[in-house]
């Protein structure tokens, strides 16, 4: 008999990846989405098997799974599992996994925009820490400024953050919390003339007023290097139209 499976931390409408250790310090259970728990266990494994025959009844198309939301998370890939030890879920080491299991996932989908843009910043605070590189003589520090970048190992690049608490800004919408991470060389060898750049710059815009809709392309993206602006408020967009300042006047 398979032993016991959980895969019941399920949010059909967001999923994060759990990180963070308890309280205690203790990390977390490891919490798995499809693709993970397929490259991580053999076929001929229980938690491999018992993953399948939860996939085939999910999956199935001539005997739909009754619950709608159940079925389509696992199409969508928001399902999460976790594996037990034991099928004697009774017994406090296992209950324990579950507790801390469950009070991971809890402190991992409860962030908003604002706390999402907090914990981005506090990233490129770090990284910044930990760059052994000197920052590039031709970038300033300065956030505010329209020619601040982001440097890292002596590279200047363009960030565009993603999260699950963006609802209105589509285009800033994943159910992960995602970070894109662009040399600015791609860029600017991609938009290496005016015409190009303002092709290009006013072809996206367009694409994003559609898929935003109702609301409109920030007034925050823009090119580099123009009076007034900054790259610091393009990485991470709110989800309104209000300016996303950087916590830090220097970086």
């Amino acid at each position: 008999m398979l032993r016991a499976y959980v895969g019941a931390l399920i949010s059909t409408l967001s999923r994060q990846s759990v990180v963070q250790a308890d309280a205690d310090n203790v990390a977390p259970p490891e919490l798995l989405d499809n693709h993970m728990v397929e490259r991580k266990y053999a076929s001929n494994t229980w938690e491999r098997q018992a993953y399948d025959v939860f996939a085939v009844k999910m999956s199935a198309k001539a005997n739909i799974f009754p619950c709608l939301y159940g079925s389509k998370g696992y199409k969508d890939n928001n399902l999460l599992y976790l594996f037990l030890p034991s099928d004697n879920v009774a017994k406090k080491e296992v209950a324990d996994i579950c507790a801390r299991a469950i009070r991971a996932y809890n402190r991992g989908t409860n962030r908003t925009v604002d706390g999402y843009q907090k914990l981005f910043w506090a990233l490129l605070k770090e990284l910044r820490k930990l760059d052994s590189e000197p920052w590039p003589k031709e970038i300033t520090e300065n956030t505010d400024s329209e020619y601040w970048r982001f440097c890292f190992d002596n590279q200047s690049a363009f960030w565009a953050v993603f999260t699950s608490a963006h609802i209105q800004r589509h285009s800033r919408h994943l159910p992960n919390f995602c970070l894109i991470y662009q040399p600015s060389w791609t860029l600017d060898r991609l938009l290496n003339t005016d015409a190009k750049r303002k092709s290009i710059t006013e072809k996206i815009r367009g694409l994003v007023d559609e898929y935003d809709h109702p609301l409109i392309c920030s007034p925050d993206v823009s090119n580099y290097g123009e009076l007034g602006t900054t790259e610091s408020r393009e990485y991470y967009l709110l989800d309104e139209n209000k300016t996303a300042i950087c916590p830090y006047p220097t970086l």
